[in-house]
């Protein structure tokens, strides 16, 4: 049975860099401690663990992005709400990102 290496239970708090436009709501409270919750109870990729495989998740994804809200308060409850979250190891984040890119 494969051994995962699931010693952090947070993901590490490091500010974001990205545009001015999203810094406030990644660099909130509440998305972090979002973010740290979600993690440690998705600590595996969901998208790999569909095709039956066990990676360790790096990434919390918004399914949704949530600048796509029209108003501010439609921002952060995309921004917060759990269901509009996926755990994604490196590959699988980058992945989803390529493909949103090349749309």
């Amino acid at each position: 049975m494969p051994v995962i290496n699931l010693k952090r239970n947070t993901i590490k708090k490091v500010p974001y860099k990205r545009d001015n436009q999203s810094l406030k709501y990644y660099n909130s409270k509440g998305w972090h401690s979002l973010r740290n919750s979600y993690y440690c109870s998705h600590p595996l990729c969901e998208r790999c663990l569909a095709k039956g495989i066990s990676r360790q998740a790096e990434d919390i994804h918004h399914i949704k992005a949530f600048l796509t809200g029209k108003t501010e308060e439609e921002r952060w409850n995309l921004l917060l709400d759990p269901s509009n979250l996926m755990a994604l190891c490196e590959h699988c984040h980058h992945e989803i990102h390529n493909k949103l890119s090349m749309n």
